[in-house]
């Protein structure tokens, strides 16, 4: 009885052991893969959350496309800016032939007074328009009021470096001394020019 106890208590004092080393191999090559990747793919920052926001935009543009027929600026009662992304969350900016069409498509936005906002730093207005660059129709997506390392951070993410009028994420220009910018993404690429309804 005592050698089959004595037997016992070594194999399970080395089955603990080899548990511990596998658990101490397996810590080191998770906390050496976190190194090499770095933490910023771990820590969602608000230029990661800012350019989901706006491939959700961008999304919900194409998804209208589809359903609808036409993109957004042309299906609006009245083309501005500010309807031309209403257009995407209240099917009464449209023209009564599109409204049956339409639904809500950033189910999630915040509305007020008529005006889609963004949530970054003490928020701004969300707009889009179509735009024409480099022989190419495009719909731009406008942030007013996006605090600028915010920006900074979604430009690295999103152009790989930070750039005030270069690449698909842009600012009119350097903010100087001003904590935030309006941002420009040259979001969905239109099939046809951009052509007055």
């Amino acid at each position: 009885m005592r050698a089959f106890l004595s037997t016992i208590k070594n194999q399970s004092g080395q089955v603990g052991r080899g548990t511990v080393a596998v658990m101490l191999v397996m810590a080191t090559l998770v906390l050496l893969i976190l190194y090499s990747l770095g933490f910023e793919f771990i820590v969602t920052t608000e230029g990661t959350k800012m350019m989901a926001f706006m491939r959700q935009i961008e999304g919900a543009n194409q998804e209208f496309r589809a359903s609808v027929g036409v993109w957004p600026h042309v299906a609006v009662a009245q083309q501005t800016p500010v309807d031309n992304l209403m257009a995407l969350v209240d099917p009464s900016y449209l023209q009564s032939k599109y409204q049956d069409k339409s639904k809500n498509y950033l189910t999630e936005a915040e509305v007020v007074d008529g005006v889609v906002r963004h949530p970054f730093g003490k928020g701004g207005t969300i707009m889009q328009m179509p735009v024409e660059e480099q022989g190419r129709a495009y719909m731009l997506i406008i942030m007013t009021d996006v605090p600028v390392n915010t920006y900074e951070d979604a430009d690295r993410r999103e152009d790989g470096s930070v750039s005030w009028t270069e690449g698909r994420l842009q600012t009119d220009e350097d903010p100087g001394k001003n904590s935030t910018v309006t941002v420009t993404y040259l979001a969905n690429q239109m099939d046809a020019a951009v052509a007055p309804r």
